[in-house]
């Protein structure tokens, strides 16, 4: 089975979280870039 993409509006820290943690593809958009700094240090990065 394909893993399944999402997509996150407003950052969603958590929710972006269990996705990645499911095995999922995330797009995260943000229109503030001080909210999802952390992503370049999330261990699943290459997903997100």
């Amino acid at each position: 089975m394909s893993p399944l993409s999402y997509v996150v509006t407003g950052g969603g820290r958590a929710v972006v979280e269990r996705l990645a943690a499911a095995g999922g593809m995330v797009v995260v958009v943000e229109r503030d870039a001080g909210a999802v700094d952390w992503l370049a240090r999330h261990p699943v990065t290459g997903r997100l």
